[in-house]
């Protein structure tokens, strides 16, 4: 029992992501989406981005995402409310994810290599190989 990954103590959530791309690129990705969707991100911890925005009925939502490393050198962004609509901040949630998925196909089709995305009822994982953050910010600036 003592032998075990931390990881694997954690909870299956539907609002996590898994990515395989470096922690560093991870953040960057992440904060660059942020600012072009309309999001206010800011570092707060090594590990944590605070993101604020606004539902549909323009009041505060404000959600964490907590990065971690795990095994096979991929990272997983948990996505936490902190304030605001539930519901809202799961519409907001899925608009990220599709994005993301968007920038990995668009940077696949470019030839900057592969891309997939795998969903179930318990995790999503988006998986890009042997890319380039440069390539994935001309994805998202189309």
């Amino acid at each position: 029992m003592g032998d075990q990954d931390p990881s694997e103590h954690l909870v299956h959530r539907m609002t996590r992501i898994v990515l395989a791309i470096s922690f560093d690129e991870t953040i960057y990705l992440l904060n660059r989406l942020f600012l072009h969707t309309g999001y206010t991100p800011k570092r707060t911890a090594g590990n944590q981005i605070t993101v604020v925005t606004q539902d549909k009925r323009h009041t505060e939502l404000i959600f964490k995402v907590n990065l971690f490393k795990i095994p096979d050198a991929k990272i997983m962004a948990d996505f936490r409310l902190s304030k605001g609509d539930g519901i809202e901040f799961k519409r907001k949630f899925v608009e990220i994810r599709e994005r993301l998925v968007q920038l990995a196909t668009a940077w696949s089709n470019g030839g900057g290599g592969s891309a997939y995305f795998n969903h179930s009822d318990t995790s999503s994982t988006l998986t890009v190989g042997n890319n380039s953050v440069n390539q994935l910010q001309e994805a998202m600036d189309t």
